[in-house]
């Protein structure tokens, strides 16, 4: 599959995504906010969700689904199934949990990301 890259920005705030799948069942994503490593926040359920509205929209647009599976919800588990990702954000107002920085907290990422 080939690699998937976007990037785009809203009000200041910049946002990189790259992406691709493989065979395995493992979903790996890095995140990153102002070049800080991330192990969880608001951005990575922003990206997540974003990404299963865009696949479960492609799939609805495009009748992939027979009419007897058309009932059938895509979970977002199912489309990450062997994901490699990074997700980078350079946000002009971080907002973290601590000084690890490790939980990034900012609400407005997740409407950022996931749109």
């Amino acid at each position: 599959m080939e690699n998937i890259v976007f990037s785009g920005e809203n009000d200041g705030d910049i946002y990189e995504f790259a992406l691709t799948f493989n065979n395995s069942t493992d979903e790996k994503l890095l995140s990153f906010v102002n070049s800080l490593p991330t192990a969880r926040g608001t951005h990575e359920t922003g990206f997540k969700r974003g990404l299963t509205q865009a696949f479960n929209t492609y799939i609805k647009e495009n009748n992939i689904l027979t009419k007897k599976d058309s009932k059938l919800q895509i979970k977002g588990e199912d489309i990450r199934r062997g994901l490699i990702g990074i997700i980078s954000l350079k946000h002009k107002e971080p907002l973290f949990d601590s000084q690890s920085c490790l939980l990034y907290t900012s609400d407005a990422a997740d409407d950022l990301i996931g749109v």
